[in-house]
């Protein structure tokens, strides 16, 4: 079984909200929207933010990643 989440749908927010914790290993705009990319225990969770992320969020920066349940998928 496997949990897939739409990027727009993961929302980063400071390590101390709560969450499952992450650091930042890239940050790119990318036209109407930033990108993150973020390294949770060896997995890599991208996030689609339709606003600039928060000042200092930048690579190496330690994060909370959040996905509301019912945005999850669960696959096979």
């Amino acid at each position: 079984m496997q949990l897939a989440v739409r990027s727009d749908r993961v929302r980063v927010l400071p390590a101390e909200a709560g969450g499952l914790l992450g650091t930042v290993s890239d940050r790119a705009f990318a036209g109407a929207a930033f990108h993150l990319s973020v390294d949770v225990g060896g997995a890599m969770i991208s996030a689609h933010l339709a606003e600039r992320p928060a000042p200092g969020v930048e690579p190496g920066t330690r994060v909370s990643v959040t996905v509301e349940p019912r945005d999850w998928m669960v696959l096979p």
